[in-house]
């Protein structure tokens, strides 16, 4: 491809990762038209190949530029002053920031039914204390750390210790679970709702998620499931079990 030439669909689908045939130009045509008339051809090639995570130059601003077979060598970094490129790649970034958010957000929500449904039992066990000739008796103890399952030590919070310095892990505790999956109900309800309203930006303060950084999020698209998902262990909770 010599220099302002852009490249033919096959090279495009190829630095894209696309599929080749029928379905690989289809995902393409759906690429590009998800952008304004007020972009060329060139510019919007360039925004795919800067941004899209599977392209071959995601990231690198010059041979991105190169990809769509710029005039000058720098073009990208040119490209990339221009308000409208800028804006819309801060769009798409802060929109794949927010799906990578979600993600961990679900696995969070999958973790705290985890605790939830954990048996507390399951780390404990029954030791007998043989006295001689005094008798014997039962206790119950901690298992030993390399006893539990890979399961059972996701759930291991920390640790504290004893007077002689011997260190004890600590469960999750299900109230620590209710509340994080309380604010995720609030979350994704408030997301919910943004889009049931029409609203195309709905801002949520997220604070202290499971002793976690505050985060502050651009909702832009909605997904009730999440919120469902949430809320069906949320709404039967009247009653406060005990700790094991």
């Amino acid at each position: 491809m010599q220099a302002g030439e852009l490249p033919t669909t096959d090279k495009i689908k190829d630095i894209l990762r696309l599929p080749e045939g029928p379905e690989g130009d289809e995902k393409l045509e759906k690429m590009l038209s998800a952008f304004s008339e007020d972009f060329t051809q060139r510019e919007r090639l360039f925004i795919l190949f800067y941004t899209s995570p599977m392209s071959k130059t995601c990231g690198k601003v010059n041979r991105s530029g190169a990809a769509v077979g710029a005039s000058f060598k720098s073009w990208g970094s040119w490209a990339l002053q221009q308000a409208h490129i800028r804006n819309k790649v801060n769009e798409i970034l802060d929109d794949v920031s927010l799906n990578e958010i979600e993600d961990i957000f679900r696995e969070d929500i999958k973790f705290c039914r985890e605790v939830l449904n954990c048996d507390r039992t399951s780390f404990k066990e029954d030791k007998l204390i043989d006295l001689g000739e005094k008798g014997s008796f039962d206790i119950i103890d901690d298992k030993q750390l390399r006893d539990l399952t890979p399961k059972q030590k996701k759930m291991v919070a920390g640790f504290d210790y004893d007077k002689n310095g011997h260190a004890h892990y600590t469960i999750e505790t299900r109230a620590s679970a209710r509340q994080a999956l309380l604010t995720y109900h609030k979350l994704l309800q408030s997301k919910k709702v943004g889009a049931d309203n029409n609203k195309t930006e709905t801002v949520v303060t997220l604070e202290g998620i499971r002793d976690k950084a505050t985060a502050k999020i651009s909702i832009i698209q909605h997904n009730n499931a999440e919120a469902e998902l949430a809320g069906d262990f949320f709404e039967p909770m009247g009653d406060i079990d005990e700790e094991a």
